[in-house]
């Protein structure tokens, strides 16, 4: 048979395919659950574009990896995900990366004694980030006037603002 072949090669790139699909829709079932609602698994197929069953495999292979998923019985249930007993990873869309980035980048215009940290959060983010989302949030910059003696923002100056010189 000719096309044998080629079906042996083209079936590794479609389980591929599938693979990836799965955990990018895996990943964002993680980060609808990470907004603290309730919802249902009607409500997840639909936010995710899959089946019910789908959504309840995603919910199965998240417990599998040490996530307390917990089911709320009842009028009002659904599935949310539980207290941590330690931090988890932190899952973020490009968007909230960004807006992540940018506020940890104006951290010390506004706030005193977490520098440092704000520093660290932002490189360790920095580093998790794909390269267009860096260079989006880089674009922003931040500015604020400090008054001499306290360091305070000054009452004559605009408060800290972000501002974008990458187009919308």
């Amino acid at each position: 048979m000719a096309s044998e072949p080629v079906i042996r090669s083209v079936l590794p790139a479609l389980a591929a395919r599938a693979m990836a699909a799965t955990s990018a829709r895996t990943l964002k079932l993680l980060s609808i659950f990470g907004i603290g609602a309730t919802l249902t698994a009607e409500e997840l197929a639909t936010r995710l574009g899959a089946s019910v069953r789908t959504v309840r495999r995603d919910i199965d292979a998240l417990r599998d990896l040490g996530y307390e998923i917990e089911a709320v019985r009842g009028a009002g249930g659904g599935y949310r995900l539980g207290r941590a007993t330690r931090l988890p990873p932190v899952v973020f869309d490009e968007d909230q990366a960004v807006a992540t980035a940018v506020a940890l980048q104006t951290v010390p215009t506004v706030l005193s004694g977490i520098r440092e940290n704000a520093a660290r959060a932002l490189a360790t983010l920095h580093q998790a980030m794909p390269a267009r989302s860096r260079l989006h949030a880089e674009a922003f910059t931040v500015s604020s006037a400090r008054t001499p003696r306290t360091g305070a923002p000054s009452s004559s100056s605009s408060p800290p603002r972000a501002r974008s010189s990458a187009p919308a």
